[in-house]
C-alpha cells in the first residue's frame, strides 16, 4: 500500500539562480504533495495506495510561468491477502445434498487463483478441501448423512496466500435411513471422495 518516487531536479537553472519555484506531484491526476525547489529531498513517500492497483505518477516543475513537461511512469502495488469472500450462502438441495454459494471479495487484493472451500461433519468427525476455480462462485457437496450438521468455510486465495475464511452451518434434512460415510463433492467437472 505504499510507493516510494524518486526523482531528479529539472535543467531550469540559469546564471542568475534557479527559475523553479517548485515541483507538483500528481497522483492518477490528483496533487498529492508540492515541493519546494530549495529542498534536496527528491524522495517522495506515497501511503495508503490500494493493493495491486496500478497508478500513473508525474512530477512537473512549476514556475511564475506555470508547470513545466511532466515526468511521468507508472507503478503497480504489490498483491496482498484477498479480503473475505461475501454472502455465503449454504442451501439444503435434498436431504442428502448442499450448494454452496457466495460472492468475490469486495478486495481481491489481486489476482484470484481459485477458493478454498472447506466442510466438515462434526459427527462423522469428517474434513474435506476442495479447490474450486476463480470463475466459480458455488458448490454442490453430494452424498452427505441425512440429520447431520454440516460446516462450511470458504476463502479468496492470489498469490499472495489464502485470505480470511468466512463460515456458515446447516442440517442436512432428517430421513430413517442408516448413515453413510463416504462423501462426495462435484463442482466444475471435477469429482471428489472421501471416507471416515
Amino acid at each position: 500500500t505504499e510507493c516510494v518516487l524518486q526523482y531528479n531536479a529539472t535543467n531550469c537553472h540559469s546564471p542568475e539562480g534557479c527559475l523553479c519555484q517548485d515541483y507538483n506531484c500528481l497522483l492518477s491526476g490528483s496533487r498529492i504533495v508540492q515541493l519546494s525547489d530549495g529542498s534536496n529531498d527528491r524522495i517522495i513517500l506515497l501511503l495508503d495506495l490500494r493493493h495491486f492497483t496500478t497508478y500513473r505518477i508525474s512530477v512537473a516543475a512549476v514556475n511564475e510561468a506555470g508547470s513545466g513537461m511532466e515526468a511521468v511512469v507508472s507503478a503497480t502495488t504489490q498483491e496482498s491477502l484477498p479480503g473475505a469472500i461475501r454472502k455465503l450462502q449454504v442451501e439444503s438441495l435434498s436431504s442428502r445434498e448442499i450448494q454452496v454459494s457466495w460472492e468475490r471479495p469486495a478486495a481481491p487484493n489481486g489476482l484470484l487463483l481459485y477458493y478454498q472451500a472447506w466442510y466438515h461433519v462434526p459427527s462423522l468427525n469428517a474434513y474435506v478441501t476442495m479447490a474450486v476455480k476463480a470463475n466459480f462462485t458455488q458448490a454442490t457437496i453430494g452424498n452427505l448423512t441425512r440429520g447431520t450438521l454440516v460446516i462450511v468455510s470458504v476463502a479468496a486465495v492470489n498469490d499472495a496466500g489464502i485470505g480470511a475464511k468466512t463460515t456458515e452451518s446447516i442440517w442436512t434434512e432428517m430421513a430413517a435411513t442408516t448413515p453413510e460415510t463416504t462423501s462426495t463433492i462435484a463442482q466444475g467437472g471435477t469429482t471428489t471422495s472421501t471416507s471416515t
